[in-house]
């Protein structure tokens, strides 16, 4: 198939045609389709995954976090003590999957006496 495409230069709004430049459009080869297909299912499995690790985690409250039964830190001179309590906490904060900035809120909740 050939078609005929017309240059063209713009000055400000007029428009000059310069001459016609015959074109042959080339039909896709199976080669290229093939190419063309493995892009788009690529594209699509990276959306796929995409929507996979931004799956949305629920809110969890402080009451559902109690249920999971974290100990509480009374304080110690005892590093050991503090780091296993943290341990803990760790435990239950990854059962219920609680992020962020909900870790400190409910951990602050379990430090009792001199912790506190």
């Amino acid at each position: 198939m050939n078609y005929l495409i017309k240059s063209v230069i713009v000055y400000s709004s007029a428009i000059c045609l310069l001459d016609e430049i015959p074109v042959r459009v080339i039909p896709l080869t199976k080669k290229i389709q093939h190419q063309l297909l493995q892009q788009q299912q690529q594209h699509q499995q990276q959306q796929h995954q995409q929507q996979q690790h931004q799956k949305v985690l629920p809110v969890v409250t402080f009451k559902s976090f109690q249920a999971a039964q974290p100990p509480e830190f009374k304080g110690s001179a005892d590093p050991v003590e503090a780091k296993a309590w943290l341990k803990e906490m760790e435990k239950a904060f990854t059962l219920k999957e609680v992020t962020g900035e909900k870790k400190t809120e409910y951990a602050s909740y379990f430090l009792k006496n001199e912790a506190s």
